[in-house]
């Protein structure tokens, strides 16, 4: 048997197909574009968590984490901002808004906005413990200036207690 064309109704193509409008045309389905994260501002996005924090600056910085459940500038620039070039000593307590640190390590990456809720992305290069004067419990090093000076470049400086004696120290370059 030849198959005819006119006469074959095993397929029935204009049956199946979907009319297609000049509208349809001249105006097809959006497309889905990606937005930006949105951040809040004065929030430190680290290990999963979402942590909100002060510029207290050394004056303030203690008293503002022992009295609210946020992290704190103390060292550094008193004014966390990602674009001056400099140092931000950040503290936050452990346990606390803090414990989030011990989540992440050497090449995690933390986001921080500054008051307008501008972000800026680092990246933890060190991981060091020392004691309540700034000093290395492995190594005897004196980090004081590391940790609490403006140089360095954009990076900021995490610190949080592990016990009385012992804490821990996160830098992150931008």
């Amino acid at each position: 048997k030849e198959n005819n064309p006119e006469t074959d109704t095993s397929s029935d193509v204009n049956s199946k197909a979907e009319a297609v409008t000049p509208a349809a045309i001249s105006n097809p389905d959006p497309v889905a574009q990606p937005q930006a994260p949105s951040y809040a501002p004065m929030t430190i996005y680290v290990g999963g968590s979402a942590i909100p924090y002060q510029n207290g600056g050394q004056g303030s910085g203690q008293s503002i984490i022992d009295n609210a459940s946020v992290a704190s500038t103390w060292g550094g620039a008193a004014i966390q901002s990602g674009s001056d070039g400099l140092n931000t000593h950040i503290i936050g307590h452990n346990p606390g808004v803090f414990s989030a640190l011990f989540n992440v390590g050497i090449g995690s990456q933390v986001t921080i906005t500054d008051g307008n809720g501008t972000p800026t992305n680092y990246t933890i290069n060190r991981v060091y413990e020392v004691n309540d004067n700034a000093v290395g419990v492995r190594d005897g090093v004196d980090y004081w200036d590391q940790m609490i000076g403006t140089g360095g470049g954009e990076r900021v400086t995490f610190q949080t207690c592990e016990n009385d004696n012992v804490n821990w120290v996160y830098e992150a370059v931008s």
